[in-house]
C-alpha cells in the first residue's frame, strides 16, 4: 500500500514535474478525487459515474461544484458547516509516549495530549512520521517505551487488551481497509460486526444471532450506502470505496466514547467524503472524543477544532490562527519552523 501525503509544498513539485513531461511533448493523464488538483493542472477534464462518462469539460470553464455534481448525480457541499466546539470532560489523556518500530528506531518520541468529549483533535504529517506508531500504541497493537501513561476517562491503558479498549469504548477506523480493517476472504456481515458482536452477545458459543447481525448489518448497508448485492458475499467482491464505507459504518454506528480515525475518507467519491465529513461532525457534537489521523490535509483543516502535526516522531502545535492555512501547516509538515510551533 503506498500512501501520498497531500500538503502544499509537495502538490507543487509534483504539478512541476508534470508541466516539465507536458513541455517535452508527453501527454499526461491524472486519475483522482482531489477537484482543486484537477482544475489546477488539467486542460481538459473526463468525469465519470459508475462506469459511464457524465461529462468533457475544459479545466477553463469549468468549478468545482460542476464537477462535484456531475461526479455524484447531485449538489455537493465542498465547506462542512461546523459550529464551534463545546469541549466536555477529558476522555484521552496520552503522556510521555514513546514508541519504537520493530527494528527498534524510537518513531515516537515523548508525545503528550489530551482529547476532550466533543472535540476532534487533527494530527497531520507527512507519512512515515511516527503517527502509525503512535495509533497503533493507543489501540493496543504495540507496547509504548517505560514511562508512557495512556487513559480513557481516567482509567488506564496499561496492560489493557485491543478487546479490553473496545469495551471501554475506544472505536478504530483503520488507515490499511484490507489488512486490518476487514477480513476480505470473510461475509459483508462478519467484517460488518466485528468487535461489536462481544458487546452486543450476537455470537455465543455455539449459537449466532443471525436475526441481530442481519439487522446491524443491513443498518450499515443502508445508512452508508455500501453497494452490494447480498451481505453473504465476500468483501472482497466490493470496490474499494464500499470496503472503506463499510469500514466507517461499522466504527461509526457504535455508542462509542473514542473513536481513532486514520484516513477516513481515503479512495472515495465526493458525495461519499460530504457524507461521512458529516457524520464524523454529528458525532463529535453527541459528545465523542475523535482522534483523526488523515493525509489529506483539506480534511485536518475541515473538520478539526485542534491540530497537531506530526515531524520526526514529535508533535508540534497549529496555533488557532494557522488552523487554516495550508501552506503554514505545510511547512510543519516538513520541518520548517519546528522549534518556534514547539515554544
Amino acid at each position: 500500500m503506498i500512501i501520498i501525503t497531500v500538503f502544499p509544498q509537495g502538490i507543487e513539485g509534483l504539478f512541476k514535474a508534470i508541466r516539465s513531461l507536458v513541455a517535452k511533448g508527453k501527454t499526461v493523464i491524472i486519475i483522482t478525487h482531489k477537484l482543486k488538483e484537477v482544475l489546477r493542472i488539467s486542460d481538459d477534464i473526463t468525469v465519470m459515474k459508475e462506469g459511464r462518462v457524465t461529462g468533457y469539460l475544459s479545466a477553463a470553464e469549468t468549478n468545482e461544484a460542476e464537477l462535484a455534481r456531475l461526479m455524484v448525480g447531485r449538489e455537493v457541499m465542498l465547506q462542512v458547516e461546523k459550529l464551534p466546539c463545546n469541549p466536555g470532560e477529558t476522555v484521552l489523556s496520552v503522556n510521555n509516549l514513546s514508541v519504537k518500530d520493530n527494528k527498534d528506531i524510537l518513531r515516537v518520541k515523548d508525545a503528550s495530549f489530551d482529547i476532550r468529549g466533543g472535540e476532534i483533535l487533527g494530527i497531520s504529517g507527512v507519512a512515515g512520521s511516527g503517527q502509525k506508531e503512535l495509533i497503533q500504541a493507543i489501540i493496543g497493537l504495540c507496547s509504548p517505551e517505560a514511562g508512557a501513561e495512556l487513559f480513557i476517562d481516567g482509567i488506564s491503558l496499561s496492560n489493557k487488551s485491543i478487546a479490553d479498549r473496545r469495551k471501554m469504548g475506544m472505536g478504530y477506523v483503520a488507515q490499511d481497509r484490507n489488512k486490518v480493517g476487514t477480513n476480505r476472504e470473510g461475509a459483508i456481515w462478519e467484517t460488518a460486526i466485528m468487535g461489536y458482536h462481544l458487546l452486543q452477545d450476537m455470537v455465543g458459543k455455539f449459537i449466532i444471532n443471525y436475526k441481530e447481525v442481519n439487522r446491524f448489518t443491513n443498518d450499515i448497508v443502508i445508512d452508508y450506502a455500501v453497494k452490494t448485492e447480498n451481505i453473504n458475499n465476500k468483501v472482497r467482491t466490493l470496490s474499494g470505496g464500499n470496503v472503506q464505507k463499510l469500514l466507517v459504518g461499522r466504527e461509526f454506528s457504535q455508542d462509542k466514547r473514542l473513536l481513532i480515525i486514520e484516513d477516513p475518507t481515503r479512495g472515495i467519491d465526493v458525495g461519499a467524503i460530504e457524507f461521512i465529513w458529516k457524520k464524523i461532525i454529528e458525532i463529535a457534537a453527541s459528545g465523542v472524543a475523535i482522534l483523526l489521523v488523515s493525509h489529506d490535509l483539506n480534511e485536518i483543516m475541515q473538520l478539526s477544532d485542534r491540530c497537531l502535526v506530526m515531524y520526526n516522531g514529535e508533535l508540534y502545535p497549529v496555533t488557532a490562527e494557522n488552523l487554516h492555512d495550508e501552506r503554514a501547516i505545510g511547512l510543519l509538515m516538513l520541518g520548517g519552523a519546528a522549534c518556534e510551533a514547539k515554544s
